[in-house]
């Protein structure tokens, strides 16, 4: 599944979603269904079905609502009742497996409630209001992972939440208080988080513009032990040379990163690189631009 900007692929119309086989060509099964709006982020949840976030408006000259779910098969999700939506962008999605679907972005509303930068949408549409978090964030999220037992971990370009302060990293209980056993100091300062990944271990990943974390050099990523502190054990060196936006866990503990940087620590991997569980990069993967 791909979304985005675009508006055909390999020549044939495809409104800003489309699904291709395993050889690139393009599923002509899925219909996609013209999504008016940029795509930012895409969740697969229970039963093969596709929720989309970005500045979507459910039509032509509508407002923006932010979110949208299709079937399986490409169709739009008429059981997905969300009403007026989100006020403006969603540029994160998590799918739990009861079909939950927390979500992150510049939004302040949701359906006309409060919501700011995150909220928990039961599988209907309707907002979950067991989910509260009070005020919210104050900037952007930009990621956000929900863990096997609930918490979700949020990663962003914000200082407060929900009146306390915080610094682009936080975990957060299932209910939306702040879980303070997730403790990151000055955290990344002014520099926001673009991704954010949790291992099974519990230790959490972040990558983005970042070139610290609490007054230890870490540019552009970092591993947090499950306190919030900076694991020594993952040690990148010189880090990326410019903002990892997206960290992946791999199912062997390496972390696959892409952003916008030329190389990472001191090998040449433009956008692309594979990293050991120590940090140092994975050379036997072959990135040479």
């Amino acid at each position: 599944l791909v979304g985005g900007t675009f508006t055909s692929y390999a020549g044939i119309p495809r409104g800003h979603l489309a699904r291709l086989n395993t050889d690139g060509s393009l599923d002509l099964t899925f219909a996609g269904d013209g999504v008016l709006g940029d795509i930012d982020s895409i969740a697969l949840g229970p039963g093969g079905k596709v929720v989309v976030g970005g500045s979507i408006s459910p039509a032509a000259g509508q407002p923006l609502v932010g979110i949208a779910r299709f079937n399986a098969d490409g169709s739009r999700d008429d059981a997905f009742s969300i009403g007026s939506g989100f006020n403006d962008r969603v540029l994160t999605l998590a799918v739990a497996p009861d079909g939950k679907i927390t979500a992150g972005g510049l939004f302040r509303t949701y359906n006309g409630v409060g919501r700011g930068g995150i909220a928990r949408l039961n599988a209907n549409g309707s907002l979950d209001t067991s989910f509260d978090p009070g005020s919210g964030f104050w900037g952007s999220v930009n990621s956000v992972v929900v863990m096997t037992d609930g918490r979700i971990v949020v990663g962003g370009g914000f200082f407060y939440y929900n009146t306390k302060d915080v610094y682009n990293v936080v975990r957060l209980a299932s209910n939306g208080a702040l879980d303070t056993g997730f403790n990151v100091g000055t955290g990344t300062g002014g520099g926001a988080v673009r991704s954010v990944a949790v291992q099974a271990d519990g230790k959490v990943l972040i990558g983005g513009e970042f070139t610290t974390f609490n007054g230890s050099e870490r540019k552009h990523l970092a591993r947090l032990t499950t306190t919030g502190t900076v694991d020594p054990a993952f040690d990148p060196y010189v880090g990326a040379d410019g903002t990892i936006s997206s960290v992946k866990v791999l199912s062997d503990g390496k972390v696959l990163v892409a952003g916008e940087f030329t190389a990472y620590y001191g090998e040449y991997c433009p956008g692309l690189a594979r990293v050991l569980s120590t940090g140092d990069v994975d050379r036997d993967f072959v990135c040479d631009g």
